[in-house]
């Protein structure tokens, strides 16, 4: 089922609690679970998947991408018009490039129940990483409701709630 405040997505929660906003986001693979809680709003973010870049942009928060794995394959053109840092890939990342960026969170992925070496590292260098999961999610509009945990990222939780309602209205009328 999905998580709390969710239509389909079953991977995040979100919480307004006293002016802040608690994301967590559960692994798919196991008890693991991530949580961040913003309490004001973030001004860099280093996306190491375009999805959480287009997710961004679409909610009118694209000026917070920083930093991008395989930034020239983004064809964004809020990021393409900016300086956005190339921070390599999970295999091989740019350590000292994301730490020089000094990131608010970093938003990563995982394929298996073992956190990858790349997000230990960066969890080392005291670096917030927040696993998502949204390619995971089984529904569609499970995938679109990410959405909603972006813009609260970029402070405009009206804009991903609308966002995605459009959306899904647009979908569950085909």
């Amino acid at each position: 089922p999905p998580a709390d405040g969710n239509a389909y997505a079953s991977f995040f929660s979100l919480e307004m609690r006293d002016g802040a906003v608690v994301v967590k986001t559960f692994s798919p693979f196991g008890s693991g679970c991530d949580s961040l809680v913003v309490t004001e709003p973030l001004k860099s973010v280093v996306c190491m998947s375009g999805g959480s870049v287009a997710a961004f942009s679409a909610v009118g928060g694209g000026e917070l991408v920083s930093g991008v794995s395989g930034v020239r394959y983004v064809s964004d053109p809020i990021v393409r018009r900016r300086d956005v840092a190339e921070v390599g890939y999970d295999a091989a990342p740019d350590y000292e490039k994301i730490f020089s960026l000094q990131p608010d969170v970093v938003l990563a992925y995982a394929s298996s129940a073992v956190d990858p070496p790349y997000i230990v590292k960066l969890r080392s260098l005291g670096i917030k990483v927040l696993r998502l999961y949204d390619f995971l999610e089984d529904h569609p509009l499970g995938r679109a409701e990410y959405l909603r945990l972006h813009a609260a990222l970029a402070g405009r939780p009206e804009a991903g709630d609308s966002v995605f309602r459009e959306g899904s209205t647009r979908y569950l009328a085909l």
